[in-house]
């Protein structure tokens, strides 16, 4: 009874934070101003916390900036977001949307952001077409205000044709899961 308790505190702790989410609310408009305002303001804090990711950044064909929100009861987990794909050689930006399904043990909220800098552009215009993606895999990170740390272990995870960093914002959670993550298309009237 007392783990029905808890999921059910935690799944109304997720909608409270979903239902909070700044951009929830917000016009076409005000959607594209918050994200070259998040873009602008992570790439810097990136920089200033990780100064080994400039030269990434100096490197790259393109970037790409997400908002996050994410809660995990014990065996389920969801999130949303919403994020902004840039190509520097071309300037062509895209809007993206993002749902996740986790299914594994986890527990905890949290908001964060990640970057994914590319230095391909396969990867670059597959991800600024919306896909869809399943995964596997351990986070934990747990940040209150300035202190702490996310899943910022993920700093400068490589991938082929692109490294992922991730600033954790507030919240705490850890979790092993097969989750499944949907880009798509936001149309903000480009």
């Amino acid at each position: 009874m007392r783990v029905v308790r808890f999921a059910a505190v935690m799944l109304a702790a997720f909608l409270a934070a979903s239902c909070s989410s700044t951009y929830r609310s917000m016009s076409a408009l005000e959607k594209r101003e918050f994200l070259v305002e998040l873009e602008e303001e992570t790439l810097a804090e990136l920089v200033e916390d990780q100064p080994k990711a400039q030269a990434d950044l100096d490197n790259a064909i393109g970037h790409a900036i997400f908002s996050n929100t994410e809660a995990k009861v014990p065996f389920v987990g969801a999130g949303d977001g919403i994020g902004v794909v840039v190509n520097k050689e071309t300037g062509e930006r895209s809007y993206l949307k993002v749902t996740r399904f986790d299914v594994g043990g986890g527990l905890g909220v949290r908001t964060y952001r990640l970057i994914i800098v590319f230095f391909e552009e396969e990867a670059l215009k597959k991800l600024a077409g919306g896909k869809l993606e399943f995964g596997a895999g351990v986070e934990a990170g747990a940040k209150d205000k300035d202190i702490g740390t996310g899943p910022g272990g993920i700093a400068g995870s490589r991938k082929e044709g692109y490294v992922l960093y991730q600033l954790s914002d507030s919240g705490a959670s850890v979790s092993l899961t097969v989750r499944m993550i949907k880009y798509s298309v936001l149309d903000l009237g480009d």
